[in-house]
Parts: C-alpha cells; structure tokens; sequence
C-alpha cells in the first residue's frame, strides 16, 4: 500500500473531523487486520473505484457514533443509533471518502465512490474474510473516542 494513496484518507478524515466537531482527532498506531474481521457497533463501508479499487471501512463503537451524530446535528443529542443517527455517520463517510476522492485526482488518479452502506452485525463485509487484510488507522477524538479508518486495497 503506497502511502500516497493512504494520506488522503487519512486527511480527509481528519479535515472533515475537524469541520464538524472543531478537532481533527489524533493518529494512533497504524495497524493491519486480518480476517476475522470484527467492525465495532457502527460501520460505513464505501467502495472505490477506477484507477483504485477497495473499500474503506469507518467503524467505531455506539458512543462514539452518537456523539459523531450530535456534533454533525448541531446539538441534537440522539440516545440510540436511530435512523437520523446512521444518516449523520453515512454522510460523514461520505464526505471523507468524497475528500480523499478529490485527493487521489489531484495525484492523478481516477477515483469514484459508492454510495455508503451502513453495516450491521458485520454483513457486507465479505472483502475482508475472503482473506484480505485491512490498513487500520484509529483516530483518537475528543473524550478518548476512537473513530477507525480501514482500507482494502483491491
């Protein structure tokens, strides 16, 4: 995985954090992960295509998610991962992978992305336990919530 196409994943991410809840979070130890692959409570998988093929996976436990929705609904303070909740994570995903997207072009790249699908109990994830390993950036937000960013490259 060349880190030229991990950066703007990670940027994107710590940019769009940063718009939303005032801070960008902080990189903790970078890691891959094998199958069995286990997302935390809430998971927003979102495919590229084009130039570069996988997959990016945004996962994070239920805490972290609604506090991510409330800050994303300016207060609002959801008490479960309603479907305005999940909204708020897709769209956050999306913005993030839209971001590293725009990145990739100025690299030089043609990259699209999916539509994102939130994830439930693990479904959907069959890219991982066929064997492929996953990229695992954690990112350490406010109140020592972890927002993980995971790549697959295809």
């Amino acid at each position: 995985m060349k880190a030229e196409y991990i950066n703007p994943f990670l940027v994107g991410t710590q940019r769009s954090l940063s718009g939303i809840c005032g801070y960008e979070g902080r990189l903790g130890k970078v890691s891959f992960k094998l199958p069995p692959y286990s997302p935390r409570d809430v998971a927003v998988v979102i495919g590229f295509n084009g130039d570069l093929k996988g997959e990016v996976v945004f996962t994070m436990d239920e805490g972290c998610g609604l506090y991510l929705a409330s800050k994303f609904m300016a207060g609002v303070n959801p008490t479960r991962m309603d479907d305005m909740a999940q909204s708020c994570i897709m769209e956050l995903a999306n913005i993030i992978s839209g971001n590293a997207a725009l990145a990739l072009f100025g690299l030089g790249l043609n990259v699209n992305i999916t539509p994102p699908t939130y994830v439930i109990g693990g479904t959907g994830l069959e890219f991982v336990q066929s064997g492929s390993k996953l990229l695992c950036m954690p990112i350490f937000i406010r109140g020592g919530q972890v927002f993980e960013v995971d790549l697959h490259f295809a």
